[in-house]
This record gives structure tokens, sequence and C-alpha cells, in this order.
């Protein structure tokens, strides 16, 4: 009588295991870096595949980067085990590798349409603001990319004393019907956040000296500066603000207080100011008081009264 096919460990779920019993398979006698040698690509075992699911869950759930060193202790396994899991993780876009060995969760970017449909109030506040106090005749415009920027651009583009220096396709968008001098800075267009980037763009924006900037943003920090998803928008952000005569980072109280959860950081020249709306959050009030201590200039753009908090 033939026997019945012996279960083997790779055919259980995965994902009924707890983090308890995923340590315990862990465990020398269960798992080997044998399992590594052979040449030809398999399915992971269930403590592996288990283990990759709660190092996502972790750093989800930790909302920062963690080092391989400390993911190694929590899980009781080797480095170069964990760097294994971190290594498949990436190559499924599952979590970002960053310089100096940490890594963190790599997060839903949303593309430039989504962005337009959220605080849509601030936006209109701070352009508002910025449009009639921060650009002057005859000035030399660059709006970075971004749905903010765009939001100005929108109000200056019936302007014909000034030219609008162009850094991403929202803000083309919004300033093409109107009577405004407009220049394109060119570059690879960056689909999903309609940015234009690389090396064709920072070439040429060295070449100009804007009379002011305009910056946006996904999130901001005093310590950290600007989080970036593409070491190519750290180089341009920073280039531009480093161009300008004036710099401003247009930043929506989200934006303030949310944790970056990109990669990359780009610096905040000191003379760089933040332009936001007026709020009674406390939280956000702690963390412009951190800007100014840092030397930067901050505004609060006045919101309609019905729309204050």
């Amino acid at each position: 009588m033939d026997r019945p096919p012996k279960q083997t460990e790779s055919s259980s779920d995965a994902a009924g295991l707890s983090l308890e019993a995923v340590l315990k398979l862990d465990q020398p006698n269960h798992v080997t870096d044998q399992d590594t040698m052979s040449t030809t690509p398999k399915q992971p075992r269930t403590a592996t595949a288990a283990r990759r699911r709660h190092i996502v869950d972790h750093l989800r759930s930790l909302g920062h980067s963690e080092s391989i060193g400390d993911l190694s202790q929590l899980f009781g396994v080797s480095t170069s085990t964990i760097r294994r899991d971190v290594d498949a993780l990436s190559d499924e876009s599952k979590i970002w590798k960053i310089s100096g060995g940490d890594v963190m969760i790599r997060r839903h970017e949303p593309t430039w349409h989504e962005k337009e449909q959220c605080e849509h109030v601030s936006k209109a506040a701070m352009a508002t603001y910025a449009a009639k106090h921060l650009v002057n005749e005859s000035d030399l415009v660059l709006l970075d990319s971004g749905t903010s920027t765009a939001a100005l651009g929108r109000l200056l583009s019936t302007r014909n004393d000034i030219t609008i220096l162009v850094g991403g396709l929202s803000v083309l968008q919004a300033v093409a019907e109107g009577t405004a001098n407009v220049m394109v800075l060119g570059g690879a267009l960056r689909q999903h956040s309609g940015s234009l980037l690389g090396p064709w763009a920072s070439s040429n924006l060295r070449s100009i000296t804007p009379d002011v900037a305009f910056i946006g943003c996904d999130a901001v920090s005093a310590t950290d500066g600007l989080n970036c998803p593409l070491l190519e928008s750290v180089e341009f952000k920073h280039e531009a603000m480093t161009r300008a005569r004036t710099s401003w980072i247009l930043a929506d109280p989200t934006k303030i207080l949310t944790t970056g959860s990109e990669p990359y950081w780009a610096s905040i020249p000191p003379r760089t100011g933040i332009v936001t709306v007026q709020s009674s959050n406390s939280e956000l009030s702690e963390k412009l008081g951190a800007f100014r201590r840092s030397g930067h200039h901050v505004i609060q753009a006045p919101l309609q009264p019905a729309d204050t908090d």
C-alpha cells in the first residue's frame, strides 16, 4: 500500500506563524546557511518566508529605519541571514536599503494627481500669500515640481512682468495658458511625480540665478531637511535653494508634522524660509520653533476666516 506523501515544512502556511514561532524555527537545528548553496532558484523555507513577513510588519509599525544588527538581534539570526532577507525584500520593492546599513519600509508614493486632491485650503492660502508678498516685478521665479508650487504657478501665470522657470510637469500645466514668460529647465521626466530631474536639469540650473525659488516637499524637518525619494531630487532641490537669491519651502502642516518615509534627505540652507499656514496645533508650533532656532524665517499664511482652526 502506498503511503501518503510526507508533508514537508515548506508546504505549511507561513502567514499563520507568529513571531515566536519564527524565532523557534530559526534555531540552528532548523535553519542553516546550507539552503543558500543551491544554484537553482527556489521558494524560501517556511521560517524564512515568515521571518521576512515579520520584518516588513516590524518596519511598518516602527515608522523609521532599523539597522541590520538590530534586526539580527530581534529575530535571533545572524547578520548574514538578515542581509539576505533585506536583499530579497528590496528586490521585491518592499523595503528600502539605506546607505550606512539601515533599512526602512517602502511606502506607497502618491502620484502628483493624487496629491492634487489633498490640502486644497492650505495650498491656496500659501500660494495667495507668496504671490502677493514674495514675488516682485521682473523676478525670475523658479517653481519646483509639486502641487503646492503648481497652485502658486496658477496665480503667477497671469502676470506678464515676471519669468517663470518650470521644474515639473504639474507646474508646466498650471502656467501653460497664462501670460507670464515661461522657461522649462528640461531634464528626464519622472512620470510618477512629474519632476524633471537628472544631469540636464541640474546643469541648466547651475547656469541660472533665480531671484526667488519655491520648493515643494513631501516631508520637511528642521534637523534632517527635505525628504526625497531619489538622489536626483536631493541634488535638484539643494541646487535650487543654493542658486536662488531667496528661497522658500511651501509646506502645509501635514508636511511638517509627518515623519519622512523616503530614504534620502536634502539639507536646507539657513537662508531658506518656510511658508506654511496659521494653525493652533501645538505640535506644529513646536516644530516651527525648531526651524526658527535653526535660523529659518517662518511665515504662517492666513486661512480664510471660515477655515481657521
